[in-house]
């Protein structure tokens, strides 16, 4: 039993001395400012302006996440986002 253990163990030092080392992410950021009294919504009632400003919202999270921004932050009006730096 002892032996075993002193086995792993041993496998175990010597697999972390050669682990190669991990860059870590470069990251691009966006910020959106979604306003829904933007692009002519005043003056319309607030129920139609409502659901128009909540669709947009999901869509423009949905295009976002499709393109890999992942959203990593909400101020107020401002929707901070974040993707790793795209590789061309």
């Amino acid at each position: 039993m002892k032996l075993s253990i002193g086995a792993l163990l041993t496998l175990f030092l010597i697999s972390g001395c050669t682990s190669t080392s991990i860059k870590p992410l470069k990251w691009e950021y966006k910020t959106i400012n979604v306003n829904p009294f933007k692009n002519g919504l005043i003056g319309r009632e607030l129920r139609e302006i409502e659901k128009e400003y909540s669709n947009t919202q999901k869509e423009l999270l949905s295009k976002y996440g499709e393109d890999g921004w992942e959203l990593v932050h909400i101020e107020g009006k401002n929707y901070i986002f974040k993707r790793p730096v795209q590789v061309n």
